[in-house]
């Protein structure tokens, strides 16, 4: 009969315990799809790209998989009468492409329409103009010891990348620097007898924000500034190029890029307040309560690039193929290079290191 009343009294302070415990609703603002756009275009002629994607759904399919937004319609506006409309890359849904550039003083507005007829701008923004050269270019091979899975000391080798400005009777502007790469690649491999030289370009900084506002800079040249570091891997076995291309900013898009660079550094603890969203310069013209993220960046451009031969610094890359009677264990690509992402046989004009 005791066994009887405890267990009753167990059941009942369970029950009264389980009622005393509200259901927390975590508000992730992110149970329903809404637009990301990214896009940038300067003051130099060139080749650039709007890209249009519906944010995953959280606890839906895979959370990390964007869906392109094809079918719709890209046009930028200038206030002086001027309109680009762009097109669609057909092998690459979601990429819109127009080959133009803007005039600094002039306005420029992105308006785009969705299939679903969803209208939505980018604030008008008057472009800059670039009044800082990229006066140097430097690297260096930065060797960083770190603990890995077993707690044993493990080094690895990085490429750092370096910048210099003069800043000497110049406008301050505020700056970002982006980056794209491009190495040289010889096929390697067993019976090989004529092998091929291929030139193979590569995205670098997805996740790397380097701003700097140079009105804040005390003197009159930024010397060796680090705007960038890679993993030294085969892509170093030869020549690798760093294409530079340092950005003048408006006011509006530095705080925009110095938010999203205080975000992705964020270091707290799980009782800080959440990040949140952070506000680009796209607005929901159907609904002033729309959420559209991203950013459409209208800059002012300069470019250089740096070729690097990492044994000037002491350092050797090897290359993950092999020649010999080793070759019969490439990848196919060693003795194909074509077959690598980003390949091309054509030596660019400009290789000469």
């Amino acid at each position: 009969m005791i066994r009887v009343i405890r267990f009753i009294i167990v059941i009942v302070g369970l029950i009264s315990i389980s009622s005393c415990i509200d259901e927390i609703n975590l508000n992730i603002d992110n149970d329903s799809s809404f637009v990301i756009v990214n896009g940038l275009v300067s003051d130099v002629p060139g080749e650039y790209h709007v890209k249009l994607d519906y944010s995953p759904i959280i606890g839906v399919g895979n959370d990390n998989i964007f869906t392109p937004i094809s079918g719709a319609q890209v046009v930028l506006n200038g206030s002086d009468g001027s309109s680009v409309m762009y097109t669609e890359n057909p092998e690459d849904l979601g990429d819109y492409m127009a080959t133009t550039s803007v005039t600094p003083g002039v306005s420029y507005q992105l308006d785009i329409i969705t299939p679903d007829g969803q209208s939505i701008s980018s604030q008008p923004t008057v472009a800059p103009e670039a009044s800082l050269d990229i006066t140097g270019l430097d690297f260096d091979v930065a060797n960083v010891e770190n603990f890995n899975t077993l707690g044993n000391v493990v080094s690895t080798e990085f490429v750092d990348l370096f910048v210099s400005l003069d800043l000497a009777g110049k406008k301050r502007d505020a700056l970002r620097w982006r980056l794209e790469g491009e190495y040289q690649f010889v096929e390697r491999g067993r019976m090989l007898l004529n092998p091929r030289t291929c030139y193979i370009k590569e995205q670098l900084d997805f996740n790397n924000i380097a701003i700097i506002n140079t009105e804040e800079v005390a003197g009159d040249a930024i010397e060796g500034r680090q705007i960038f570091r890679t993993l030294m891997n085969e892509r170093f076995n030869l020549i690798y190029c760093f294409h530079v291309f340092q950005y003048s900013l408006t006011e509006e898009e530095y705080n925009y890029w110095q938010r999203v660079e205080e975000l992705v550094n964020i270091d707290g603890t799980l009782f800080d307040p959440p990040p949140g969203s952070i506000i680009g310069n796209l607005v929901d013209n159907n609904n002033e309560d729309g959420r559209v993220q991203g950013y459409f960046s209208i800059v002012g451009q300069n470019s250089k690039r740096l070729f690097v031969d990492v044994s000037q610094r002491g350092a050797f890359a090897e290359s993950t193929c092999v020649d010999g009677f080793g070759g019969r264990n490439n990848a196919e690509e060693c003795s194909n290079c074509p077959l690598i992402r980003g390949a091309s046989l054509v030596k660019p004009s400009y290789w000469n290191p």
